[in-house]
């Protein structure tokens, strides 16, 4: 089924995404030796505007991921609400493969 226009979604610019993974690199290095990154991490929380990205998920980061999956993922647009979702829709945009990334699932509504 053919998505309505307003459902698409541009992919990230390369640019966006360099500037992610430059600011997850420089995160880790500084864990690495120890430093505060609290200050680098609310900076990247404001570039990506994700905020599931704290200390602990950096700390965790190389056991379920890698920098430049990250920066991939974070450099994705947050998910956006469309009250007038149709049930066709919605499964044309479930994950089912590896085009997921590049077509970020929509939620109808919030679940309450």
């Amino acid at each position: 089924m053919p998505l309505r226009a307003s459902l698409l979604l541009k992919p990230p610019e390369s640019e966006h995404i360099d500037r992610i993974r430059e600011a997850a690199a420089d995160i880790m290095a500084r864990l690495s030796r120890g430093e505060d990154v609290g200050g680098r991490i609310a900076s990247l929380k404001a570039i990506t505007g994700h905020g599931e990205f704290d200390l602990d998920y950096f700390e965790s980061l190389y056991s379920h991921s890698n920098i430049d999956e990250f920066a991939r993922e974070a450099a994705l647009p947050l998910p956006r609400v469309v009250p007038d979702l149709t049930s066709d829709e919605l499964i044309d945009r479930t994950p089912c493969n590896d085009r997921w990334l590049a077509r970020r699932p929509i939620l109808p509504r919030p679940i309450r």
